[in-house]
């Protein structure tokens, strides 16, 4: 799953791995990596306060993902 969208991402096909991340993530709430991917697109189109939304969700479903607990701070 992440992997497909992470092709999406570069082959500059964002929205459609935001689509594929928002299904994933609405049947899988407690998916780390795809509320993580999720909270990068939205850093990428300047929307911090989604961005950060995604970052503590994908904390709160795994507090061992060390990825956004090192990003989020850049957020704020």
């Amino acid at each position: 799953m992440a992997m497909m969208a992470q092709k999406y991402i570069d082959d500059d096909e964002e929205d459609k791995a935001e689509e594929m991340l928002f299904k994933y993530v609405d049947s899988n709430p407690d998916a780390p990596l795809s509320l993580f991917m999720l909270g990068n697109l939205s850093f990428d189109k300047k929307d911090i306060y989604k961005a950060k939304g995604y970052y503590e969700k994908a904390i709160e479903s795994n507090p061992n993902c060390m990825k956004p607990i090192t990003i989020l701070p850049w957020s704020t």
